[in-house]
């Protein structure tokens, strides 16, 4: 009998989807910019993997100094976002077109975020630069290339293993990737980030971990079907792919 009450008290919920009244205002992202994220983000994911001796320290590095790069960024972010609104506010005292001076106004942040970053970006590479020539210097590098000409065919099956080891490490790297900086940045990457978009949740609720998690597996679905829901962007009303659907979100310009 207390089963069949339990049974009993459950009904199902038919109430609508809860959505933020902000986002009505909002602007969806572009195909283009969503498609030059997804690809920079991907590209960092595949230069992290094939090179994770060296990126796992350099994580931990940043970890550290994490907090003291935050008021850096911020003091930065605050400098590029004041001198830009100064330069707009004169462009508005000659009568331009409100079109150009946002053309205008987006173009100068990328440049100015460009100056202000690329040299920090150089210094890193160097650094990583640095580290591979003293672990593997050249002599090291034309011996092991001898080494792996002479016993390519005898380990041709290690080979085939480490090969598919590398596209699981890319996936798991991916997943994780996505999930974290997702959570982390609320709702951007660093391909979203450098092309000023992020994702939203319809209801306007924070991202938890479990729900970036729940997007970035997603993407699976999404490229299933030879990319069908990707191409979903084309032909939904607000510009929702599978693993938008799926995690009840929305990318919009940020």
């Amino acid at each position: 009998m207390l089963k069949e009450n339990v049974l009993s008290r459950k009904k199902l919920d038919l109430r609508p989807l809860q959505i933020d009244e902000t986002l009505h205002a909002s602007q969806l992202a572009s195909f283009v910019r969503r498609a030059s994220a997804f690809a920079l983000d991907w590209g960092i994911i595949i230069l992290c993997t094939e090179m994770i001796t060296f990126t796992l320290p350099l994580a931990l590095l940043f970890w550290v100094v994490r907090g003291r790069m935050k008021q850096s960024f911020r003091k930065g972010q605050r400098m590029v976002k004041r001198s830009v609104l100064l330069a707009d506010r004169r462009l508005a005292l000659y009568d331009i077109d409100t079109r150009l001076r946002r053309r205008f106004v987006r173009h100068m942040v990328v440049y100015l975020y460009v100056l202000m970053y690329l040299p920090m970006v150089l210094a890193v590479g160097w650094v990583v630069i640095g580290i591979v020539q003293l672990v593997n210097p050249e002599q090291y590098g034309a011996l092991s290339a001898q080494v792996n000409e002479l016993f390519t065919t005898v380990f041709e099956p290690v080979n085939s293993l480490n090969d598919a080891f590398k596209l699981v490490l890319h996936f798991l790297g991916a997943f994780l990737y996505f999930a974290l900086f997702n959570w982390q940045w609320r709702g951007q990457t660093p391909g979203k980030r450098f092309f000023h978009i992020k994702t939203v949740k319809i209801n306007g609720k924070p991202f938890t971990f479990w729900s970036s998690l729940e997007r970035a597996t997603g993407y699976a679905s999404s490229a299933a079907f030879l990319l069908y829901g990707f191409l979903q962007y084309f032909w939904d009303s607000n510009r929702q792919t599978t693993h938008d659907k799926i995690s009840e979100t929305l990318v919009i310009e940020a």
